[in-house]
């Protein structure tokens, strides 16, 4: 008797630093309910092959699944790495493992052909408002759709300015965008005002048809004798999910309302497995979707393929030299080149920022002055360091190489 198994869906992991090939350093791994709802018994199997997770289902000789694919359950995956020089390569949210998660699903409605990208759009230059501050690393996206990144702290500067801004390609990225607060079982939230009330409304999520909608969860009312600025509610009684808080304060000072909204993500597996992001692909979208699982009135497996794609690190690099003897460094990147610092001649500065990749395709550079000219190292993202303005926020991203010269 012959079993056949179709790719219910796969999950690529992509990253710029590895030259947009296959990456192992991060990986997925089913959650606890995700595997007493599918990987139990034979009919759903699951495959990692380098970066690709592989869910397959049994179907029939013509396509379809062989059971019913019951649509308002949906798959919950772990994202975790296994190299911590992951986040000096990778241009990820610097909150990232601090609290906060990646959130990623197959709701994101961000196709870029041929990719369906897990992540949600990188948001656009112009949704931001006038004066908003961009810092080392932030993405945005212009009006021909390119990816901009942030190269120097920028205030007001369209990502048209070449000294602010680097313009990658129309590919999407993961952003500040896909992140949310992971709570804990008290979740926690300061008002400014002194508030001498609280109506905390809990929103889950569930599958209503094709779609994922709201639904009110719980709600709890707080009195306090006295005036508070921080407040806790209760979440201990949650299954683990993402979740909207809506919350309705009473300003103690004159009794206006301060109404306030946070999605967050709750499950205190993931702090245990240190993951970086949550990914849920859910079974409920509609055929005509551009993300579907099955076809369009013949619902045959798509074997749909999704993306997860991480931006790699840029950085202008300094070399600094060991003696004066050295006059210079000898690009051989186009555009590029490396200055002498003004106050310290041992000190040479790139002009502009360059991406790391595991493997440059570039020839390599070398140093002027000693003879002959010695080869010098590329630059690596194990040294990262950055210059701060007087607020000790960060204005520039740079590696530092020594040389024995």
């Amino acid at each position: 008797m012959t079993v056949n198994y179709k790719i219910w869906f796969s999950l690529n992991i992509m990253h710029e630093f590895f030259n947009s090939n296959s990456f192992t350093d991060c990986s997925l791994e089913p959650s606890a309910d995700t595997i007493q709802t599918f990987f139990n018994g034979t009919t759903w199997l699951r495959r990692s092959i380098d970066s690709n997770l592989l869910v397959l289902l049994k179907a029939d000789d013509a396509g379809l699944p062989a059971v019913q694919v019951a649509a308002d359950k949906f798959f919950r995956f772990y994202l975790t790495c296994n190299n911590p020089l992951f986040f000096n390569y990778s241009n990820i949210d610097a909150r990232i493992g601090k609290g906060y998660i990646l959130y990623l699903s197959n709701l994101a409605a961000n196709k870029v052909d041929p990719l369906l990208n897990l992540s949600v759009p990188v948001p656009a230059f112009s949704s931001y408002p006038a004066g908003n501050i961009f810092f080392p690393g932030d993405l945005v996206t212009d009006a021909a759709d390119n990816v901009c990144e942030c190269i120097l702290q920028s205030t007001n500067n369209l990502p048209n300015d070449a000294t602010h801004w680097f313009v990658r390609t129309t590919k999407q990225y993961v952003s500040s965008a896909d992140v949310l607060r992971v709570s804990p079982a008290n979740y926690q939230t300061a008002f400014t005002d002194g508030i001498s009330s609280l109506n905390t409304t809990i929103k889950g999520f569930k599958v209503a048809g094709n779609a994922v909608v709201e639904y009110n969860v719980f709600t709890i009312t707080q009195v306090f004798p006295n005036a508070v600025n921080n407040v806790q509610v209760d979440l201990s009684s949650l299954q683990p999910g993402r979740y909207k808080i809506s919350l309705s304060a009473t300003k103690a000072s004159d009794s206006s309302v301060i109404n306030q909204n946070e999605i967050i993500y709750y499950d205190g597996a993931i702090g245990f497995k240190k993951a970086i992001g949550i990914v849920e692909i859910f079974n409920c979208l509609s055929t005509t979707d551009n993300y579907a699982l099955q076809q369009n009135g013949s619902n045959i497996i798509n074997e749909t393929a999704y993306t997860i794609s991480f931006a790699n690190r840029i950085a202008w690099w300094n070399y600094i030299a060991r003696t004066n003897t050295v006059t210079g460094i000898n690009s051989t990147v186009s555009g590029l080149q490396f200055n002498q610092d003004a106050l310290n001649n041992l000190l040479f500065v790139s002009n502009i920022p360059v991406q790391f990749v595991q493997q440059f395709i570039y020839t390599p550079f070398t140093v002027l002055g000693p003879s002959p000219p010695p080869l010098i190292p590329w630059p690596s993202p194990n040294i990262l360091k950055s210059e701060k303005d007087i607020n000790g926020v960060t204005t520039k991203v740079f590696t530092e190489t020594y040389l024995n010269y």
